[in-house]
């Protein structure tokens, strides 16, 4: 029987240097090259499943299993083993709720592996959910699949975005205009803080577009005492360590570095990207390395059309960090690559094309740690 929770009023609760005394930075210096630099392309096999995935969205991956989210009206959830991604089931369904895996507008950003990779959190407009996976191909067989825990999300927290578990019920996400990085939300005691200052690279700005200046992705450790943030208008990876509030900053020479005179947009919560370089897209995690996927892109307006779409002269790198902030390697990927994620023993990458969504292409990491 799962827990459904709702929260009631909301306490402060702080386990960051306040403002006051401000966040304890780290710098590792200016990363120039990675020691091993390899081009993808020779290291890619593709594996055809044979129970489409139809329109993914996201991709979570523990030491057995790899779950991905697919968008409506399909099953929402299906379950491969890791090493072969052999089909073992599916689960969840789209619709308005509030059955246990009826889900409304799923979030792909809230979709990852808490509790040390044995507990999957599912979000969606309105609630979150966690999912233990311990012993789950037998459940899925026999159709006993259960929810630990279902939390409403507070209205002030809608939307809220890039929701990771920190403990079995603690979560933190990100709300748009927010002081501080991220939103702790704790249900159980009815609480809700702000916490993780923004980095202070541009003095000038207004601290109500300091969320748009440093807009970021985020992942934790496996274990859920680190967190990462890859950010898009700076060319930086930042690991903080959440038990001791401590923030590392690994800083990489760009091609193009950030225009001087950014601007703020006309509403004055947001900057003006329209000139703006933009680097890092998206950052995973295993249980040594850190995989950030860098692309040094600026925004282009179609002559016809009038939509802007990044351009970039480079294909998509993954920088791939260990724990520590020293380059570990360098890895060239394809210009379609999709979403990705890596195993926790660093061992596979696996991503998708946007377009062929019945492919999954895998390198085997083992290969490419040969070269070290």
């Amino acid at each position: 029987m799962y827990k459904l929770m709702q929260p009631a009023k909301y306490l402060l609760f702080i386990f960051l240097i306040s403002c006051n005394k401000g966040t304890l930075e780290k710098r590792n210096g200016l990363v120039d090259s990675f020691p091993i630099e390899i081009d993808a392309s020779d290291y890619i096999d593709s594996i055809q499943l044979i129970h489409t995935t139809l329109q993914p969205m996201a991709m979570a991956i523990s030491s057995r299993h790899t779950f991905i989210l697919n968008k409506a009206p399909y099953e929402s959830i299906k379950v491969y083993s890791t090493d072969s991604l052999r089909y073992l089931g599916s689960f969840g369904y789209e619709g308005q709720g509030p059955g246990d895996f009826e889900f409304y507008r799923l979030n792909g950003s809230g979709f990852n592996l808490g509790n040390n990779g044995k507990t999957l959190l599912v979000q969606d407009y309105k609630y979150l959910r966690t999912i233990p996976i311990n012993d789950i191909e037998n459940k899925l067989a026999n159709n006993n699949l259960a929810i630990e825990y279902k939390f409403t999300i507070p209205g002030s927290l809608i939307p809220f975005n890039d929701v990771y578990l920190i403990g079995s019920t603690h979560f933190l996400g990100k709300v748009g205009f927010s002081p501080k990085h991220f939103k702790e939300f704790l249900p159980v005691q009815a609480s809700i803080s702000d916490v993780i200052d923004y980095p202070k690279r541009v003095n000038y700005i207004p601290k109500e577009a300091n969320h748009h200046l440093y807009w970021s992705h985020f992942d934790t450790s496996i274990d859920a005492k680190h967190g990462v943030l890859a950010y898009m208008r700076f060319p930086m990876v930042r690991i903080f360590d959440i038990e001791s509030q401590k923030s590392k900053y690994i800083e990489f020479q760009p091609k193009n570095k950030q225009i001087e005179n950014i601007k703020v947009a006309g509403n004055g919560k947001s900057v003006d990207n329209s000139k703006m370089f933009s680097y890092y897209f998206n950052v995973e995690v295993s249980d040594n390395r850190i995989y950030a996927l860098y692309q040094e892109s600026i925004l282009i307006r179609d002559s016809g059309t009038g939509k802007l779409s990044y351009k970039s002269e480079q294909p998509p790198a993954l920088h791939v960090y260990d724990w520590n902030g020293n380059p570990v390697m360098k890895i060239t990927m394809p210009t379609w690559m999709g979403i990705y994620n890596v195993s926790p023993d660093d061992s596979l990458l696996y991503f998708m094309h946007p377009e062929k969504d019945s492919l999954v292409y895998k390198i085997n990491l083992n290969q490419l740690n040969e070269h070290q």
